[in-house]
């Protein structure tokens, strides 16, 4: 419902968006919708996905490139 009353005041309908927010009763709704709207806006930023370090330094991290170089030289028929 809050999110039909963003598209009532975006179509400037402000009477029946107010109708609309008035009726709306549940402050749980409100959360949901400003996370729904931030994920929607900024989808990296409040993404729920949990992130891991590949590498801790410069030198893990050219050991990484260097073992998936070596990987990238094989071709697929040879896994066969």
């Amino acid at each position: 419902m809050i999110i039909r009353a963003l598209n009532q005041l975006r179509e400037i309908r402000f009477r029946e968006a107010i109708r609309i927010f008035a009726g709306i009763h549940d402050v749980c709704a409100y959360r949901l919708t400003i996370d729904w709207l931030l994920r929607r806006y900024y989808p990296r930023r409040f993404s729920s996905v949990g992130r891991t370090v590949i590498w801790r330094d410069e030198r893990a991290m050219e050991s990484m490139s260097v073992g998936s170089a070596r990987f990238a030289g094989r071709s697929f028929a040879n896994c066969w």
